[in-house]
């Protein structure tokens, strides 16, 4: 029995040491879980050999699309901002839909023009009172950005109510608010031809008033107009760095392309595969993983991989559009 004793003590310190050794490549466990909990990639050590693989596929591709990447880096163009053709009679004579047009058109302004890609020459939202009553798109010698309101939704929320606790004693303060809307942007360009379409549908709960309701929603379709900007055009992007044993990567693309913190980021794995029906070769790509931007520059991003997937990620692995 006591043999017995010996033994199950002995492969349970085995084991255990394997977990904070072997498994983490030298790490103390307290030096791994700081890592898995940090949102800092700068306090993290690059340790090898994890963070040294690269993914010959991906880098391969990335090499071959990188003239694609500078010539999207230097794309830049002059736009005006107006509004579609049905927004003038969507908007008039309705004061709460005037004020969202304005207040939301304000906020894509300064969004997209914070954007390299943008250089802003006019802005015929401003004055929403002296709209034309239908816009029309004609040649120009510049881009248009048009925008439009599909539809709009702001109310009291039902059975909805703000508390507030002081001293431990809950108190109802007063109704909360809800909204929802369809917000569309088109980039035309100087011939008024569509170079993109981005459509978004964002929703809010929870607001202490109707202005609270109103300007949280205009926040949250300019950052979903903005992520799906930057999806649509940003250039082809891989992992140029790994940090913290795989938990945070590098990517060759940031806040110039509309890439923000909290952006959700796709990584693939790219292959070339044979099509049984056409036996054709064709690129594939499969997701290997997941993560959130923590950090920001103009021309990168760090992004914490989901726990569940890191060390699945390497350089050259590419980021899903």
């Amino acid at each position: 029995m006591k043999k017995c004793v010996q033994l199950v003590l002995l492969a349970g310190m085995m084991m255990s040491a394997a977990c904070l050794t072997g498994c983490m490549n030298g790490e103390t466990f307290d030096e791994f879980k700081a890592q898995l909990f940090s949102n800092d990639p700068m306090v993290l050590q690059v340790i090898p050999p994890n963070d040294i693989t690269v993914d010959e596929r991906g880098l391969e591709y990335a090499k071959e699309v990188q003239k694609t990447i500078e010539e999207r880096k230097n794309f830049k163009c002059d736009v005006k901002l107006i509004p579609s053709m049905r927004l003038p009679s969507f908007i008039r004579n309705n004061a709460v839909r005037q004020e969202f047009a304005k207040t939301t058109s304000t906020r894509i302004f300064a969004g997209f023009n914070a954007l390299s890609d943008f250089n802003f020459v006019g802005n015929e939202l401003e004055s929403l009172e002296t709209l034309p009553e239908a816009a029309s798109f004609a040649k120009s010698e510049n881009y248009s950005l048009v925008f439009d309101i599909v539809n709009l939704s702001l109310d009291e929320e039902r059975g909805g109510s703000l508390s507030l606790k002081l001293n431990n004693v809950s108190t109802v303060t007063g109704p909360t608010y809800c909204g929802s809307t369809d917000v569309a942007l088109t980039l035309l360009d100087p011939e008024g031809k569509q170079r993109l379409y981005m459509h978004v549908k964002p929703s809010v709960s929870g607001c202490a008033s109707y202005n609270d309701a109103r300007d949280a929603l205009a926040d949250a379709a300019v950052q979903m107009l903005l992520t799906e900007y930057a999806r649509q055009l940003a250039p082809p992007a891989a992992v140029d760095e790994v940090r913290g044993n795989g938990l945070f990567a590098r990517i060759n693309v940031g806040g110039a392309y509309g890439i923000q913190v909290g952006s959700i980021i796709r990584f693939v794995e790219q292959e070339m595969v044979k099509n049984r029906i056409t036996e054709v070769e064709e690129f594939r790509q499969t997701q290997v993983a997941d993560g959130v931007v923590k950090m920001v520059g103009s021309d990168y991003a760090w992004v914490k991989i989901n726990k569940f997937h890191f060390r699945r990620v390497h350089i050259g692995t590419l980021v899903m559009k």
